[in-house]
């Protein structure tokens, strides 16, 4: 598990497991999260270099029994009242030397030597051949030792659900917060894409979960929630953060991405004078020209199902929700010529695989909901952010009701955050 530290207070910031994410996260207790910078592309590089090696010594834990349900587990145990929270000395991060006054003299030169070695280009480039060969000469034991010491030490809280505890309760004693990664993720560059997603950077550089089978997903579910209890059980109200390339095929991602963007379109085509609005009349014309099954009687009742008040149009929310990926297979079958609604329409075995995610996400957000954590769904490859962003909206208008649980991520060095 990978602490991310935060500021326990009313608002909380963080970096983003340790450097190699990239990211800084700042969340204002609502029910969003923002991702709001880069760090330095030479230093989150390096990390990112490590991070294989980090990750076998501090992930590779036995996972719960198979017997053992967390869902039902956490049904027995109520959430505590997170209503009055005890007050926090909130750091003053622009004064260094309160800042840093949890810091050893040792942890210090640690994080100095770090850095300073992160920004080394050949270390970075070469960083898995050289821990290859510090293998070779010096032995895996003190490879990892020594990795343990530097780079794992400063990034990483622990190496399982007990060892990250001292962590967090020093953190939390210094008024610093945590929000809890299961960091078990693979790196994906920008020729494994499509490429609609290449920008300005010559190479886009991603994280995401390496897909191995249902089985592998639903492991990976258990871990994320012994990362709730792991939230739950420390001080102050917690934080956890998932990927939902954990739970799913991300190919699969992409494609329920695409079938969203299609549904988006639909949209567009429908609105003929781009008011955001679809009327009667507008949805009775394009559905003449676009459907073969248009007769008075279809037509009126599909208006019905988008407008059931009766309002006489159709905004976009309305849409969004009335029109599922399920129905697109059904949809398709009238449609006069192919088009990216058509292209984009999942199969029977991939709208199984899309339950089969859903129900990992609910199980995770009841746990977490029982719990009293936060669960902060991470934002990943831009090519497939459409479906996590459905996913974490799907889950925050059932477990927000009563109190702000799921928090979606925005990326706001993007245009379309804005």
């Amino acid at each position: 598990m990978c602490l991310q530290h935060c500021v326990a207070s009313r608002s909380y910031i963080t970096a983003g497991q340790g450097m190699a994410n990239g990211c800084v996260r700042l969340s204002h207790l609502s029910k969003r999260v923002l991702t709001v910078g880069q760090l330095s592309g030479s230093r989150c590089t390096a990390a990112s270099s490590l991070r294989p090696l980090i990750i076998r010594q501090f992930s590779a834990q036995p996972l719960p029994s198979d017997d053992v349900n967390p869902v039902q587990e956490a049904k027995h145990q109520s959430a505590p009242d997170h209503r009055q929270e005890e007050s926090f000395h909130v750091p003053d991060f622009s004064n260094f030397e309160e800042a840093h006054k949890p810091k050893s003299n040792l942890e210090l030169v640690r994080a100095y030597g770090v850095f300073t070695t992160c920004q080394i280009r050949p270390v970075v480039k070469y960083a898995d051949t050289l821990l290859g060969f510090t293998k070779k000469v010096l032995g895996a034991n003190i490879t990892y030792n020594l990795v343990r010491a530097t780079f794992f030490g400063h990034f990483c809280a622990g190496e399982d659900q007990e060892g990250i505890k001292p962590k967090i309760k020093m953190l939390h004693k210094n008024g610093i917060g945590g929000i809890l990664d299961y960091a078990a993720e693979d790196d994906m560059d920008a020729d494994e894409g499509p490429a609609r997603r290449t920008g300005p950077h010559e190479k886009v550089v991603a994280r995401t979960f390496d897909y191995g089978s249902e089985e592998v997903c639903d492991g990976h579910m258990r871990v994320f929630m012994k990362s709730i209890e792991a939230a739950a059980d420390a001080p102050g109200r917690g934080f956890a953060a998932i990927k939902i390339t954990a739970l799913g095929n991300p190919k699969l991602l992409e494609r329920v991405a695409a079938g969203l963007m299609a549904i988006r379109n639909l949209f567009s085509q429908f609105d003929l004078d781009m008011n955001n609005v679809i009327t009667r009349e507008e949805f009775i014309k394009v559905y003449n020209e676009m459907f073969t099954d248009a007769t008075e009687e279809r037509t009126e009742r599909m208006f019905h199902y988008l407008d059931p008040d009766n309002t006489g149009y159709v905004d976009y929310l309305g849409w969004s929700q009335s029109i599922k990926l399920q129905d697109i297979p059904s949809i398709i079958k009238t449609c006069r010529a192919p088009g990216p609604l058509y292209l984009s329409s999942l199969s029977e075995d991939e709208l199984k695989l899309l339950d089969n995610m859903m129900n990992r996400l609910h199980n995770i957000a009841e746990v977490a909901a029982k719990r009293g954590v936060r669960l902060m769904v991470d934002a990943e490859h831009s090519y497939f952010q459409p479906a996590i962003d459905h996913a974490a909206v799907e889950l925050q208008r059932r477990f927000n009701k009563d109190e702000v649980v799921i928090l979606n991520t925005y990326q706001c060095y993007l245009k379309i955050a804005a």
